[in-house]
């Protein structure tokens, strides 16, 4: 689990924008909608990999979306 318990709003609000729905969203990653709350809520690691895949389909800078990743 990651140390900031912070969820990440960028990410939610950009999801929002972009697909509509987490659903959507999560169908695009081939996660379940579950997995996505839980990335959103900080329960779930993703990789640096998952990170970029996230942040090219939603146009966005990585850092942007998740902070932790400029470190």
């Amino acid at each position: 689990m990651e140390s900031n318990c912070q969820p990440r709003m960028m990410l939610k609000a950009a999801i929002i924008t972009r697909f509509g729905s987490q659903k959507v969203f999560a169908a695009r990653m081939g996660w379940t909608e579950q997995q996505v709350s839980q990335v959103i809520h900080n329960r779930r690691r993703v990789s640096r990999e998952e990170m970029a895949r996230a942040a090219m389909m939603l146009r966005k800078p990585l850092p942007m979306l998740f902070p932790e990743a400029d470190g």
